[in-house]
């Protein structure tokens, strides 16, 4: 009997922990969308962001943020895109000079 209550226990401790940790992440994710989201637009303003965090933290828009994971995500593949295409106009210039 002592070993089931002991188990409950440590079961009960391990769920809780694990509660924590999926809101430690969540919020870590969305931290990391704000912050990308703030370098895609070079800065923010104190207007713009209060909208943001209203939008991730008091007033949760589901669909927003899912625009503002786009927006963000598309910029950054564009970057990518230029740096490749960059990187081998590079290439491409330090082989002529051969």
């Amino acid at each position: 009997m002592v070993n089931f209550i002991v188990l409950f226990f440590v079961l009960l401790g391990s769920l809780t922990g694990n509660i924590y940790q999926i809101q430690q992440i969540n919020r870590l994710n969305n931290n990391d969308i704000k912050y990308r989201y703030i370098k895609t637009t070079n800065g923010i303003t104190e207007g713009n962001l209060f909208k943001l965090e209203n939008i991730f933290n008091y007033n949760r828009d589901k669909e927003k943020i899912k625009v503002i994971r786009n927006e963000v995500e598309d910029y950054e593949k564009i970057i990518r895109e230029r740096a490749g295409k960059l990187e081998l106009e590079r290439l491409k210039e330090g082989n002529t000079k051969r």
